[in-house]
């Protein structure tokens, strides 16, 4: 993926609007050029221009600050977090728990963290079907395909190799103005491995403001069923390869992109660019709106809506009430389900 400083430069010498302006924002001493607008009307206008620059698809990204360049994965942070280990992560160690699970089975427990990305990798364009997170429903094929099991995980769990877009920039700006904190220890949900986090709208001041990353992909070629890659990128639309069972997705417009460089010749190939727009928390908030589609029963519908989540939060009872309970104290609390309220 590259940061487009060409389309800010080209931006800022073509097009005129006095809500437009070009701040540059700071990342370990390195300063990088942004876009800042004061309106709805001059966001528009830049989405349309990045669109017509780019001549791709656009998806968008909405963060409550600007720590890197360009996004990195959850797997990533972990890794910089401690790069001398080779131990998994506690949200590592629950990707472990339900990879490891009776009707999933892709490994076994007790990996190192090379075997155990080596094994998602394995699987990654896999067209295998995962007997155990499918389920009745409304029509035949039921079954998660192994090449979307790790964006399944990321979307429900996190901390995986992709990052989260989404192709509705309502919903980008809902996601970069919410807080989400763990709650008191106490409130563990053991019994069905819960780990519930307060969703609610940041705490600004008139000066407080958000970021939108706004991506282009072009699609090279067509794997499978929501899963496009490009020159350097890989593209999951969950909405397309999960069963509809998995409401999250839908209700979040959710898809996830990752780096993957490919040793085969593609017709067309493009890279994926970023360009990162700086708004006030004031604007994106009221850019939101009040609809019901946007809040969060909808964005997080609990397990009695979201069967697909309920499927997952049952499979890490079935791990949690086979042995762990013998262990709890050490269990932490990132090693359970998020569940947000």
């Amino acid at each position: 993926m590259k940061y487009s400083i060409d389309f800010i430069r080209d931006l800022k010498e073509n097009f005129e609007d006095k809500n437009i302006s070009y701040p540059v924002e700071e990342i370990n001493s390195k300063p990088i050029p942004v876009i800042e607008v004061s309106n709805e009307l001059s966001l528009n206008k830049v989405i349309a221009n990045w669109r017509e620059y780019q001549k791709a698809k656009t998806f968008f990204r909405g963060q409550s600050k600007f720590h890197q360049q360009i996004p990195i994965s959850g797997k990533e942070r972990n890794d910089l977090s401690n790069p001398s280990s080779s131990a998994l992560c506690n949200k590592e160690k629950t990707l472990e728990f339900i990879l490891a699970c009776p009707g999933i089975n892709i490994l076994e427990r007790g990996k190192s963290k090379l075997d155990f990305w080596a094994s998602l990798d394995a699987i990654s364009q896999s067209q295998n079907k995962i007997d155990g997170l499918g389920g009745a429903g409304t029509y035949t094929n039921q079954h998660v395909p192994e090449y979307a099991l790790e964006g399944l995980l990321q979307q429900y769990i996190g901390s995986t190799r992709w990052i989260d877009v989404v192709d509705n920039l309502q919903i980008a700006l809902w996601m970069a103005t919410r807080s989400y904190i763990p709650q008191l220890p106490e409130n563990f949900d053991k019994v069905n491995c819960y780990n519930p986090i307060k969703v609610s709208e940041i705490k600004y001041d008139e000066d407080a403001y958000i970021y939108l990353y706004m991506y282009s992909f072009t699609p090279s070629k067509i794997i499978d069923l929501g899963l496009y890659q490009s020159e350097d990128s890989l593209l999951l639309d969950l909405r397309e390869a999960l069963p509809s069972r998995y409401l999250r997705p839908h209700s979040q417009h959710a898809m996830l992109l990752r780096e993957y460089k490919s040793t085969e010749k593609l017709t067309d190939p493009k890279t994926t660019n970023v360009v990162g727009v700086k708004l006030k928390t004031k604007l994106a908030i009221s850019a939101i709106g009040n609809s019901s589609l946007i809040n969060n029963q909808t964005i997080f519908p609990n397990e009695e809506n979201d069967s697909g989540f309920k499927t997952i939060s049952q499979l890490l009872s079935v791990y949690w009430l086979n042995g762990q309970n013998r262990v709890q104290d050490k269990i932490s609390q990132e090693q359970f389900l998020p569940r947000y309220l």
